[in-house]
């Protein structure tokens, strides 16, 4: 599912989600639900979303996700990717983030992020729900 959601188009992402939303039964889901219902850590999901080379300008694929903005997701992102020594990510979600971002014109701009080898534990899946959209 990380693969999919990473090389994902457009379309694809949002039928993605309002398939979750649907067989959840409810709307206005946090992140974290979602990931739960793909069967991904809440690392995986914010990774492969947030490295996917479209979703800056997705931006109604970033409200259903349950992220506030773009920025916000790409502020998780970035924290999961940089701090998380495999503990969240494994080494096949890392390997295939660097490959799609080396190989992609859209996300080379990453590469400060990339850069930026994992030094230690993070805090991100403890925070509060209250950082999600909820409209």
């Amino acid at each position: 599912m990380f693969n999919k959601i990473l090389h994902a188009p457009g379309e694809r992402l949002l039928q993605l989600l309002y398939q979750s939303q649907s067989s959840i039964g409810k709307k206005n889901l946090t992140p974290r639900h979602f990931a739960q219902h793909l069967k991904m850590t809440f690392a995986q999901f914010t990774c492969a979303l947030g490295f996917n080379s479209e979703i800056e300008d997705l931006p109604d694929v970033v409200a259903i996700s349950g992220f506030r903005t773009y920025e916000k997701l790409a502020e998780f992102r970035n924290e999961f990717f940089t701090s998380d020594i495999y503990d969240r990510l494994g080494i096949k979600d890392v390997l295939l983030i660097y490959s799609h971002v080396c190989t992609n014109q859209r996300t080379q701009q990453l590469d400060a992020v990339l850069n930026a080898a994992p030094l230690g534990t993070h805090r991100s899946e403890n925070r509060g729900d209250s950082e999600f959209n909820r409209n």
